[in-house]
């Protein structure tokens, strides 16, 4: 027996199985743009800083290689972009993943294709008490930084590549440091403005090797999606509706990976 359906009732029916955007099609504000406070371009000046030097090797051959084959000179942030996708989300329960439409298709952005396209390590994190530790300042000891810059506490990211700039001659062991704290802060996690050095993360570059193999690409990624979705950091997908509607919003961690 032959059932007769109507193309509207087809038409619904489809609705209904498709996820649910946050905006409807062709319903998108038009005027956003995202900003963002990751600075690729340290990658050209620490590059400069450290030419023909040993350290420049250690970085060479270190996880964070992969981020010197990113063509930063001719791929700027493209804020509308961005945002005109981020427009087009899909509405998910999942706080790890972004799902886009991109020309009638999904898209998906997670940790996976973050991996991918920055080629930084993304695995687990060590245990907790391992990286309490790093991070612990020793008991009546000032603060690493001071060991770096002197009794300088209060320097930016953009302050630390000057000095770097204006001192080739400094000590390679401390110019290392300071450009792994640039490439993390600046670069990767992108806080609130103007960017500081957090101490913890300075007191981790102590440990060179601990350091280089800390998974910075999963951090980078939780930091940059934690703006974006749905969970610690934004509540409701009612949040991101509002944030989107507004001329411009804020991204945190490295979005140049979307």
């Amino acid at each position: 027996m032959s059932v007769n359906v109507s193309a509207s009732e087809v038409d619904e029916t489809v609705k209904e199985m498709l996820p649910h955007r946050i905006f409807a099609t062709d319903r998108y504000p038009r005027k956003g743009r995202v900003n963002s406070y990751s600075k690729p371009q340290y990658l050209v000046d620490i590059l400069t800083i450290l030419d023909g030097t040993p350290e420049l090797e250690i970085l060479m051959n270190s996880p964070l290689r992969s981020l010197f084959s990113l063509p930063v000179r001719r791929c700027s942030l493209s804020g509308k972009l961005v945002h005109n996708m981020l427009c087009r989300q899909i509405v998910t329960n999942n706080a790890e993943e972004i799902w886009f439409t991109f020309g009638g298709h999904p898209l998906r952005f997670s940790l996976e294709e973050f991996e991918k396209v920055t080629g930084l390590p993304c695995g687990p994190y060590p245990d907790q008490l391992t990286i309490d530790s790093s991070q612990r300042q020793a008991e009546g000891a000032a603060p690493f930084l001071n060991t770096l810059l002197g009794a300088e506490v209060d320097v930016t990211i953009e302050g630390i590549v000057n000095i770097l700039k204006a001192e080739p001659g400094m000590d390679g062991w401390k110019k290392l440091r300071l450009v792994l704290i640039v490439i993390v802060e600046g670069i990767l996690i992108c806080g609130t403005q103007p960017i500081r050095p957090g101490l913890a993360y300075v007191e981790m570059v102590k440990n060179l090797d601990f350091f280089l193999s800390f998974p910075w690409g999963r951090l980078a990624f939780e930091r940059t999606v934690r703006m974006l979705q749905v969970g610690d950091k934004i509540c409701t997908q009612s949040t991101i509706v509002k944030k989107l509607k507004q001329k411009s919003l804020v991204v945190h961690g490295f979005p140049i990976a979307i």
